[in-house]
């Protein structure tokens, strides 16, 4: 399998971080391949890196992941060299860090309607200073190992920074009002990207079942 073009590391308090593949290829001026995945499948990560592609996205909104299943996911991906994405079910903090303690390093946070959602998303999803995200022993965080996680001087700053900059962050807007607020949206720090939801959208301008409406597409 060639692993041509896969993310490097980077050093953090003294242990390697994968880095994400997108940021990798967007601080070099190139384009992403990545493939949502709707359902487990270890089988089809490992094939996704032989196709060349460069991440794939998890679908925690609408598939059937369990915590195990992100971390099976992670797993195979880290061994074949892709990054991992997700969008979670919702904005809530305690479940975006299920999905980020199992060392996924992308979040599109769906149904983002306000600014106040944005922000919320960039929160659970950064350490401080630039959000809360929550310290925890998963394995993005090498099972919270001092030997690993700890820079010379006991702090853990080296590797706080590190995941912060390897996280990726994307917005979904999936109505009218968010595309009405996209100025204010687009001005909120952290957020690295903005996906739509054609489907969403759709109902939500009062044309159910009709995402390749002309309204829906001129929106």
């Amino acid at each position: 399998m060639s692993v041509e073009g896969r993310p490097r590391t980077i050093s953090a308090g003294g242990v390697l971080i994968p880095r994400n593949a997108i940021t990798e290829r967007a601080e070099r001026g190139e384009k992403s391949l990545g493939c949502w995945l709707n359902f487990p499948s270890t089988q089809v990560v490992e094939l996704l890196a032989i196709a060349g592609f460069h991440f794939v996205q998890i679908d925690g909104e609408h598939g059937p992941f369990g915590p195990d299943d992100i971390e099976q996911t992670c797993l195979a991906a880290q061994a074949v060299g892709l990054t991992v994405t997700a969008r979670p079910p919702s904005l809530e903090a305690e479940t975006l860090i299920t999905y980020l303690d199992r060392g996924v390093q992308g979040i599109m946070g769906p149904h983002v309607e306000t600014v106040e959602d944005a922000e919320r998303l960039v929160r659970a999803c950064k350490f401080g200073p630039e959000g809360e995200r929550s310290w925890g022993g998963g394995r993005a965080l090498h099972f919270n190992d001092p030997a690993s996680v700890q820079d010379d001087d006991g702090k853990r700053q080296s590797i706080m920074a590190a995941s912060n900059t390897e996280m990726v962050l994307i917005a979904q807007l999936e109505t009218r009002a968010a595309l009405d607020g996209i100025d204010e949206l687009m001005s909120v720090p952290g957020i690295d990207y903005f996906a739509f939801g054609p489907n969403d959208l759709a109902q939500s301008m009062g044309l159910p079942g009709r995402p390749n409406d002309p309204e829906v597409e001129s929106a």
